[in-house]
């Protein structure tokens, strides 16, 4: 009786088409984001790859073209979005405030962020705004 039941389990097996899910359309444009390479978005809009381009910041004066080349293919190249969360996620730091000042009717800040670059092996305290621009 058990060999009539695997046939059958082959056969089941068999009829059913196997899910291609890298030719689906919504996880060819995630690839394309995470990779940095050009896409189509949700409302037909062509998202340009990102590039490096000229930055008008002090903190960023400190890093060549080539070095900001460098730091962004780093991130490109990781193989999923999780891998670069986590890899982003390292380069930043939770750190509590130093100084609480009393305002009427303000948020109490809790937190602030420490953003870090590695170069050349080393973590380089950064702004937010260059942050973001390298990565």
């Amino acid at each position: 009786m058990s060999s009539k039941s695997d046939s059958a389990d082959k056969e089941r097996e068999c009829k059913r088409r196997k899910k291609n899910l890298e030719s689906w359309k919504r996880n060819k444009t995630k690839d394309d984001r995470t990779h940095g390479k050009r896409y189509l978005n949700t409302r037909g809009n062509v998202v340009e790859p990102k590039t490096i381009t000229d930055f008008n910041d002090n903190c960023c004066e400190t890093f060549s073209i080539e070095e900001r080349r460098v730091i962004l293919s780093q991130l490109l190249n990781m193989n999923s979005k999780n891998e670069q969360d986590i890899y982003l996620m390292g380069l930043m730091e939770i750190v509590p405030i130093k100084r609480r000042r009393t305002t009427i009717n303000a948020q109490v800040k809790k937190v602030t962020f420490h953003y870090y670059v590695l170069k050349e092996s080393k973590r380089m305290r950064v702004c937010k705004k260059v942050f973001l621009y390298l990565h």
